[in-house]
């Protein structure tokens, strides 16, 4: 339990309805707008051309729709289509648009560990499990994520990853600059070059012998 339940009505001034929401176990924020009678392009009048059209969106706060949200959408599209009386004066051949996001939470505290390794009791446990990857020069090549989080710990999570792999700038009395070891120690970037290095002087080690 994150804290108590939440809502209000109206939290929208351009929507036909609007509302909001906070879960009370999660601490997710739902906001919900809905809008009708609306136009809907493509709609197949053929079908059903005295009702109304049910069109549901659930849109997740930090990434695009995927199959969980598409799976949500078609069980509240079946249950509103029961309950909406579609056949009101005004509503034939049009729609009826339901929006919900998830505009933001609660469930990541920002002062939650960020684990390097997770062992498998971790990421069962993890409220947000993160994957990322650099490039030599830093640039974020890869992102994967899974859970609950809003975009600052998101951005608190690239930040570690950035030092994970690439480790903190160093520099040295001579002007030369380095990625020096973190918290964590060895950043990626070091084990991996030492690897390359050493398979490097068993490759090449009778030229060096010869030299």
């Amino acid at each position: 339990m994150v804290g108590p339940a939440a809502s209000s009505l109206t939290p929208l001034a351009r929507a036909d309805g609007s509302a909001s929401y906070k879960c009370p176990s999660t601490g997710s924020n739902i906001l919900g707008s809905v809008n009708a009678p609306v136009e809907l392009p493509g709609r197949r009048d053929a079908l059903k051309p005295e009702e109304a059209t049910v069109e549901v969106f659930v849109k997740p706060g930090t990434a695009a729709g995927g199959v969980g949200e598409r799976y949500v959408e078609g069980i509240i599209k079946t249950l509103l289509g029961r309950l909406i009386l579609g056949r009101e004066k005004g509503y034939a051949r049009r729609g009826v648009v339901l929006t919900l996001a998830i505009v933001g939470g609660e469930s990541v505290p920002r002062g939650d560990s960020i684990i390097r390794e997770p062992s498998p009791n971790d990421a069962q446990s993890a409220t947000s499990l993160h994957v990322l990857a650099f490039s030599s020069k830093g640039h974020l090549l890869l992102t994967e994520s899974q859970g609950a989080f809003d975009f600052d710990t998101w951005e608190r999570v690239r930040e570690r990853a950035l030092t994970i792999c690439h480790g903190t700038l160093a520099q040295s009395s001579d002007g030369d600059v380095a990625m020096a070891e973190d918290v964590d120690g060895q950043p990626l970037e070091g084990i991996v070059r030492e690897a390359v290095e050493d398979k490097l002087h068993q490759d090449y080690a009778w030229k060096i012998d010869e030299a």
